[in-house]
């Protein structure tokens, strides 16, 4: 009687061990998928923020002329060798427009070209550049003696380039978008019980390499003709942030055991990722 007691008592205690360890499962799958949905969404928001508030975002806006509204969305950013063009929706013949460039901070004198009616609008052109080269340039609309330009600042700033390879540019945007969304998981991972840190910490510095810098400097050099234009041969804001999320996410592929120590440094290179990110494109160069 007291063996099979016993035995009994071995069954139950077996169940409950296996009924904990499922239920420890799905709290763990569970909070994983809920991990993953905030570093996605976290990605997605700061990929969205980078793009609306880069120098080269158009300019868009409407402004009143004739008693009409004219809506405007100018680009800041002209690839390929073809000229770039300037274009707005304008049904009223009366008005008529002027497109005018310079040279971005040279103090030049304005060039003006009249623009032609199109359609339903006008159309003007800018002469292409080299690449990397920056113009200003503004259109002035002319309703009789009522004159309105766009913007009525000292213009808007285009930047030239040449066009890149689509392969290599899908191959660089998802690479990066991999590296930030491994980034921002693994800081997440930081705080869950049992991280999988080593895994995270050696994808998220394999995908910046390859696709921050290897890919990162094909696509330069088909732009603007140069793989680097960071520290220490120039300013450009691109390059310095991502070779600073690299060198912090090697240091943290570096730093001794994969154990807790090491979530300091995951959660250091995945914070300087995050804000390197938000950092617009092409904002000084």
């Amino acid at each position: 009687m007291n063996t099979l007691d016993g035995q009994t008592a071995e069954l139950h205690a077996s169940f409950g061990n296996q009924e904990g360890d499922g239920e420890g499962a799905a709290k763990a799958s569970h909070r994983a998928t809920l991990l993953w949905a905030i570093a996605v969404v976290i990605t997605i928001g700061a990929a969205a923020f980078q793009r609306v508030t880069g120098p080269t975002f158009p300019v868009s806006g409407s402004i009143t002329i004739g008693n009409q509204e004219v809506p405007f969305r100018f680009d800041r950013s002209h690839g390929g060798s073809t000229d770039a063009p300037v274009q707005l929706q304008l049904v009223d013949t009366s008005v008529s427009g002027v497109l005018e460039w310079k040279q971005d901070g040279n103090g030049g004198r304005w060039t003006t070209q009249i623009m032609r009616r199109e359609g339903e609008g006008l159309a003007g052109w800018i002469p292409c550049q080299s690449p990397g080269s920056l113009l200003r340039y503004r259109v002035a609309l002319l309703h009789g003696a009522e004159k309105t330009s766009i913007p009525s600042d000292e213009g808007i700033l285009l930047r030239f380039k040449r066009d890149v390879p689509i392969p290599l540019l899908i191959a660089h945007i998802v690479a990066m978008f991999a590296a930030i969304l491994l980034s921002t998981r693994a800081g997440l991972d930081c705080f869950s019980p049992t991280p999988s840190l080593r895994t995270f910490t050696l994808l998220a510095t394999t995908l910046f390499a390859v696709g921050g810098i290897l890919f990162g400097a094909l696509v330069q050099k088909y732009a603007f003709d140069v793989y680097w234009t960071g520290w220490p041969m120039g300013h450009d804001m691109t390059d310095n942030k991502t070779a600073l999320a690299l060198a912090f996410w090697i240091a943290a592929a570096a730093a001794k055991g994969w154990s807790k120590g090491r979530r300091g440094w995951v959660m250091a290179a995945s914070s300087v990722s995050l804000a390197a990110f938000l950092i617009p494109h092409s904002v000084t160069g």
